[in-house]
């Protein structure tokens, strides 16, 4: 939701029109168009009516919006700030866009200020039957670990891509594969998967 348009839509196309053909037409390129019409001042009620989309999303939405002009009028990059800003999933990078910094300087004035996420993890059987897989996510929506690190090296298998509820690891064959032969060769690993759920 945080793309600019011209990344979205291309240069060549105008805010109204990308508005009118992605507000009105259901395509991926529909959230981003939802921002850009709360941004140009259409009213929640009146994209409800267009899309369907029911409004409370839209004001979850619009909440991103609203945080996005504050931080642009205020540059405030307090810890709370901060803090209040990574729990609505906004990246380093758009902060930095907001601000005029660069997303590695927003990083690196995040991780000063110890704004960084917690490993929480996921109890799979529902508490039925100890379970020795750890599934594991980051969130900065909590100030512990559920977990510690084991060691201090270790191999980092990238994922295939993001899951959706109802599947699971065992379907990214590959990267299963590959945690199997490094065990076999008495390495440690950690798989990494890209989510886009929000917490």
């Amino acid at each position: 939701m945080t793309w600019t348009s011209e990344k979205v839509f291309g240069s060549t196309e105008s805010i109204d029109d990308a508005i009118s053909k992605y507000l009105y037409t259901p395509t991926p390129k529909r959230m981003f168009a939802l921002a850009m019409a709360l941004r140009s001042g259409i009213s929640i009620e009146k994209i409800y009516a267009i899309t369907g989309i029911d409004p409370w999303f839209l004001y979850k939405i619009q909440r991103i919006v609203d945080a996005e002009y504050d931080l642009q009028a205020s540059q405030d990059l307090s810890t709370s700030r901060l803090w209040e800003l990574k729990q609505m999933g906004m990246s380093d990078k758009r902060i930095g866009v907001l601000t005029g910094k660069t997303g590695l300087e927003i990083r690196k004035l995040r991780k000063d200020l110890d704004v960084v996420p917690s490993v929480f993890q996921i109890d799979t059987l529902a508490a039925e039957f100890p379970s020795d897989t750890n599934y594991l996510y980051m969130t900065y929506n909590g100030h512990h670990n559920d977990v510690e690190p084991i060691c201090d090296e270790g191999v980092v298998i990238l994922g295939s891509g993001p899951y959706r509820i109802g599947s699971s690891v065992e379907f990214d064959w590959t990267s299963v594969s590959t945690v199997e032969a490094l065990k076999r060769s008495r390495q440690t690993t950690i798989r990494r998967t890209v989510s886009t759920l929000k917490n």
